[in-house]
């Protein structure tokens, strides 16, 4: 993929300054834990794996929502509602995953135009300093 290539210039991925993460590939783009990857040798240990999380997904759902209390907050950057698990601590910013995202890819394009413009800096100071050459002939 021509997108992972680290850039000189910008100082990270294409990708990644575009989307403000590392581009994912292959099996760690599933939600499952490290160990059961590296248990995975066929496409028929990854359906065995697949079908197994889908019927403990099932049973455990209900479980779940007996035993985690989650309460509902509002997104200080968008408004919109959110559930949040309860936390003894509750003086943390809340903020959607969204706004999260939408943040972090904000920030890595700014780094990449401060990079840029560095670079700019460095070429327009080595254009300055360079001897002028003029050619006999």
């Amino acid at each position: 993929m021509k997108n992972r290539a680290f850039h000189g210039g910008i100082k990270r991925s294409p990708y990644q300054a575009m989307f403000g993460s590392d581009i994912k590939i292959g099996l760690s783009t599933y939600i499952l834990p490290p160990e059961t990857i590296n248990n995975i040798s066929s496409e028929e240990d990854l359906e065995n794996v697949l079908q197994n999380i889908g019927g403990k997904s099932e049973e455990s759902s209900s479980a779940d929502a007996n035993q985690d209390e989650e309460i509902h907050k509002i997104c200080e950057s968008c408004g919109n509602n959110i559930q949040a698990i309860l936390n003894k601590d509750d003086n943390q910013h809340h903020i959607c995953n969204l706004c999260a995202k939408e943040s972090m890819v904000k920030s890595q394009r700014d780094l990449s135009i401060k990079a840029l413009q560095h670079q700019a800096e460095n070429v327009k100071f080595s254009h300055n300093t360079m001897a002028k050459v003029t050619l006999a002939g």
